[in-house]
């Protein structure tokens, strides 16, 4: 939908109302929506203004579906799903979905079990590959998430990716035991793994046994990096017996 046929919206706040049309819209994507809030909603204090700002948001800006008149269920969590993609993937498969790129931290692959996998390999080491010389890369499983969409309760997932036309809802899984490595080669004429959406690309197992995946997505930078941090963290920690009560007195969140 072009910006010019986006619907003029109210939304109300309990004093403050306000009708959303395409220059507000504007103004948001220039100045920052915070900033036209602290203009248009004027309070006797910037404590009153804050909270105001907060409670507008919070009832009025759950959903992308809010901008829209008489939107169903699905058509509001396919919205959701589109823009949660658009702003955790990578160019390769948000923009152009014939662009390449190689194996790293954040690739997402499925084998032919249907398993789903994310790289966690560092960057530093998914480059200089030598040709024909096999590479470990080190991958955390991922677990598919079923849900009915008309249901509230739809949580439970972190990634999204597209597999075969359909949307497909992924969770990294924390478990150290499913932590796996496979071994794969530099590309002909190149010094890193190349990868393109919806292509199989050959890799090993432990065993030496030829595993075939379908490069199904590159989640950018920072979420990769949050992801891959979680799961490191698991690997570190230190466990041991504990008397109970001084642990539950060392816990925040007892």
């Amino acid at each position: 939908m072009k910006c010019a046929d986006l619907p003029v919206k109210e939304f109300k706040a309990k004093k403050f109302p306000a009708h959303i049309d395409n220059t507000k819209r504007k103004e948001w994507l220039t100045t920052g929506i915070e900033s036209w809030m602290h203009s248009n909603f004027n309070a006797n204090s910037d404590q009153k203004i804050e909270k105001d700002i907060k409670g507008w948001t919070k009832n009025n800006l759950k959903s992308l579906g809010d901008f829209y008149d008489d939107i169903s269920p699905e058509s509001d969590f396919a919205r959701q799903a589109s823009f949660a993609k658009l702003t955790s993937h990578a160019f390769a498969d948000a923009v152009n979905i014939n662009a390449s790129t190689f194996l790293c931290i954040g690739s997402i692959l499925k084998n032919d079990l249907n398993e789903y996998y994310m790289c966690i390999q560092p960057l530093c080491d998914s480059i200089r590959l030598s040709y024909n010389v096999a590479k470990k890369f080190i991958f955390i499983k991922l677990s598919k998430k079923e849900f009915d969409i008309t249901e509230e309760n739809k949580k439970g997932f972190n990634i999204i990716v597209n597999d075969g036309g359909n949307d497909i809802y992924l969770k990294a899984n924390e478990d150290t035991s499913t932590l796996d490595v496979f071994s794969f080669t530099a590309s002909s004429g190149n010094d890193k793994a190349i990868i393109k959406i919806g292509e199989t690309i050959q890799g090993n197992n432990n065993n030496d046994v030829i595993v075939n995946f379908t490069f199904l997505a590159q989640l950018k930078k920072s979420p990769s990096q949050r992801i891959a941090m979680r799961f490191l963290h698991k690997i570190t920690r230190v466990g041991f017996d504990e008397f109970e009560w001084l642990r539950r007195h060392g816990s925040e969140d007892q």
